[in-house]
């Protein structure tokens, strides 16, 4: 059986490099590390129920995973059709207000002795990288044709959910360090 007579999900899945994989599953690592340190941190005993302080650093995982999911998902449809390249710009330009409109609700406080951001919860950060992980995991078993009008919007909606999420990762660092500026010495 040769490379075009596999199902397309099958081509896709081989034709991602390996190293992605392997960096995902290193940013998941480190991610569950900062994040554990992150809960441990007395100053989340003193928050109220909707709020949470985490390192800024945490903040940088979450794109970075999404790219990753994203570059491992989009690898065969970039390379192979250049009009995605198009879609998944367009998406990621309708993800930059989206990201900043999130970054506002979610940032309360900067804790800068600390290097920590107090935000408030939010379940669709979860929930959109649980659908990138879906759309992973869909295009490795469903087969559709990788040119039409559904693959394109597939790949505009994941441009959005990756332009979303570093656009608001670049807000709320930016915020925390005019935050941190703006502290009084002590």
């Amino acid at each position: 059986m040769t490379l075009e007579e596999l199902p397309s999900g099958l081509q896709q899945a081989e034709s991602i490099p390996s190293w992605v994989n392997i960096l995902i599953m290193l940013v998941i690592l480190a991610m569950v590390i900062v994040l554990r340190k992150g809960r441990h941190n007395p100053v989340n005993q003193t928050l109220p129920a909707h709020q949470r302080a985490r390192p800024i650093s945490l903040e940088w995982f979450d794109p970075l995973l999404e790219f990753l999911i994203a570059a491992a998902v989009l690898w065969p449809e970039l390379s192979r059709y250049p009009s995605h390249v198009i879609a998944v710009i367009v998406g990621g330009v309708v993800g930059i207000p989206i990201g900043i409109a999130r970054s506002r609700t979610m940032y309360v406080r900067a804790i800068p002795d600390i290097r920590y951001v107090v935000m408030r919860r939010s379940v669709l950060e979860f929930v959109l990288l649980g659908v990138l992980i879906v759309i992973k995991l869909g295009t490795d078993v469903f087969s559709i044709d990788n040119n039409s009008i559904l693959a394109w919007a597939v790949t505009a909606g994941i441009g959005v959910v990756v332009g979303e999420s570093i656009t608001r990762s670049i807000a709320m660092t930016l915020r925390f360090r005019r935050d941190v500026k703006a502290a009084p010495a002590g």
